[in-house]
């Protein structure tokens, strides 16, 4: 294990925990927290418009059938004074059904207007809490913003470092180091008395006659990079 390539790692795990820093920062996680709210009330939103809608119709269904009962009733009364006694009484039935009928509207109006005004209250707490969320979510990505700005010249100079010392390590052994650090890091570590300093799993004694012949092993367990 040559010299060039820990010293890689070095810049790695510095630019790795500079990146880590940046992509946990508490501004970005609530900021997609406040994205998926308003996503989330978005949808909210949608099914009240389309319970309001269904709601609406129900009521001028109901409405207009109201009104058409009331134009029966007021031809029923017309007709009364100069019908004989059976069809008085036919009439009279009719006119109670109807009475009967608009009772029962009314009260089926009265339950449609109480969910109307339950859909509007809905419908207006939704609206406000996305305003708040709006407003949350762009102080949070200025606060973002402004954090980025500050590490972002770090970072890049890193990177710069990082492609420099690459250029000095085996080409093979840079593809090995990239290829592990997908799945974990530090790529390289210690022998600790015998064992991986990843993940202390005991070394066998014929990996350990391997130093002297590479300078390093990998470990059989992780698959790490392991030097004395």
């Amino acid at each position: 294990m040559t010299q060039e390539i820990l010293k890689y790692q070095e810049i790695d795990g510095k630019l790795k925990k500079l990146e880590s820093e940046l992509s946990n920062l508490p501004e970005r996680k609530k900021a997609a927290e406040m994205q998926n709210h308003l996503k989330e009330g978005q949808i909210r939103l949608e099914k009240v418009e389309t319970n309001a809608q269904k709601t609406m119709e129900n009521f001028n269904k109901a409405k207009a059938y109201y009104n058409e009962l009331m134009v029966k009733i007021e031809a029923l009364s017309k007709t009364i004074e100069t019908a004989d006694l059976d069809k008085i009484r036919e009439l009279q039935h009719s006119k109670n059904n109807f009475y009967q009928m608009i009772e029962k509207l009314e009260k089926e109006l009265s339950k449609i207007n109480t969910q109307l005004t339950i859909v509007n209250n809905e419908y207006n707490t939704i609206i406000k809490n996305a305003k708040i969320a709006k407003t949350n979510l762009e102080d949070c990505r200025q606060k973002f913003a402004d954090a980025k700005q500050k590490l972002e010249p770090q970072i890049n100079s890193l990177k710069v470092e990082l492609t420099e010392a690459g250029k000095k390590v085996d080409k093979k052994l840079l593809e090995k180091y990239l290829q592990k650090r997908e799945s974990k890091f530090p790529v390289i570590v210690k022998n600790i008395n015998g064992t991986c300093g990843g993940c202390r799993m005991a070394i066998s004694a014929s990996k350990m006659g391997e130093f002297k012949d590479n300078g390093y092993i990998e470990c059989e367990n992780c698959g790490r990079f392991i030097v004395e």
